[in-house]
């Protein structure tokens, strides 16, 4: 069953923007932690964004450290009452032309 394992991810701290969609699986992702299949996470964890040149990841896992730049404290209890508006959203790309 190890096929089916779930990481929670959640939008890199520093991203510009409040929301993304996976296209693929349809999964909004957002500054709260969400849960996602191992193979959906092997596939987008290679999506990269860039700030004044330098490129970080768009999606971090929920207890890695990048989530210390994060306005909760890392080991803040999971907290899906998320008021925010969907209505702006940006859309992930699966442009992932290899695989390992």
């Amino acid at each position: 069953m190890a096929k089916n394992k779930k990481v929670w991810v959640k939008l890199h701290p520093l991203f510009t923007r409040d929301k993304a969609r996976d296209v693929v699986s349809g999964v909004m992702f957002s500054q709260d932690a969400v849960e996602i299949g191992e193979s959906d996470w092997n596939r987008l964890k290679e999506k990269n964004w860039y700030l004044n040149g330098d490129s970080y990841p768009l999606l971090i896992e929920a207890d890695s450290e990048f989530s210390a730049e994060d306005n909760e404290a890392e080991d803040a209890p999971v907290d899906n009452d998320n008021e925010n508006s969907y209505e702006d959203e940006s859309i992930l790309q699966d442009s992932i032309s290899e695989e390992e």
